[in-house]
Formats: structure tokens, sequence, C-alpha cells
């Protein structure tokens, strides 16, 4: 086999494996009933910018977790803890998050490195929330959201090394 064959081949599988991170799980399951995602174009930005093209998210929805954040900034509540917190109330709007969201109780199974990331972040925040830190040694740590950010950046890296593979097989 000559090695523009193999980079064709290479390329072409990474480029799968790109278009398949990026556009799976368009069928949300945040609800009792599964359906498909649509765009949100009255959802605030709180969730992003995105939930306007394709949203598991009513803008009601959106609007709720929106007021708990404020909830929580004026019961003291550190921007650092909201943030995280602000990640995990929103990612189950997004498509992509699908496959992660529980069936027992239609919220987002989250990793138990992103657990301790929380649990770090608002350490001195749980007793404000009148709540315990959760034990983060029975959460997951796959099939499980972590964080968006990083899914995005290897789908992108893997688009990057696609096209340095074509340009090379050219």
């Amino acid at each position: 086999m000559s090695v523009k064959f193999l980079c064709v081949i290479a390329c072409t599988l990474l480029l799968v494996t790109f278009f398949n991170t990026v556009v799976s799980a368009q069928t949300c399951l945040n609800r009792n009933i599964s359906y498909n995602a649509t765009a949100c174009t009255d959802c605030d930005d709180f969730c992003g910018t995105s939930l306007k093209t394709s949203s598991c998210c009513s803008a009601g929805q959106v609007t709720s977790k929106k007021n708990s954040d404020t909830v929580y900034s004026n019961l003291g509540v550190s921007s650092s803890c909201r943030q995280y917190y602000k990640q995990q109330i929103c990612a189950e709007c997004s498509p992509s998050n699908q496959q992660f969201i529980s069936t027992s109780n239609y919220g987002i199974n989250v990793c138990k490195s992103f657990c301790e990331k929380l649990n770090t972040e608002c350490a001195s925040d749980y007793a404000k929330l009148g709540t315990k830190q959760p034990d983060c040694s029975t959460y997951p740590t796959t099939n499980c959201y972590n964080s968006g950010v990083i899914n995005q950046v290897s789908a992108l890296a893997m688009f990057a090394l696609a096209v340095v593979l074509g340009v090379f097989a050219l």
C-alpha cells in the first residue's frame, strides 16, 4: 500500500470521527418523551448562543436555570462555584450531551472528575446551600459529562489532523 492511500484512509477516518463527535445525539432525552432538538430562538444567552440553533431546552427551562443561578448569587455562592454549576445545569440543553442523560431523573450524569472539580470550587459554598458535598467516589469515570470544552477541542484537533493528512496525501 502506498503512503498516499494510507493518508487518504486516515484522513477519512478522522473526518468521520470529527463529524460524529460534533453532530451526534440530536435526539433529546432530558424529558420523559424523546424528541428532536429544535432551535430555541427565544432562549436567553445564559446557557450559550448555540441553543438558538439547536436545543433540548425551551426558553422557559433556560430562564428557570438562570433564575436558580440568581438565587445562588443572592445566597453568596462564589462565582467560580456558580460557573461549574451552570456548566452542569446547562449541559442537558445541548443535543451533543444527550448520551449522558439519566433515564431515571432526566438530569445529566457527571463524571467523577467533574464532581471533584465542583467540590473543589464549591467547598466553602455547600453550607450556604444547606447541603453536603457529594461523594465523588460513586460517580462514573466513563460515559459521563465532564466538560464540553474538552470534547470540542478534541474534535477540532481531529479535524486539523485530518486536513493536514489530506494535504499531505495530495
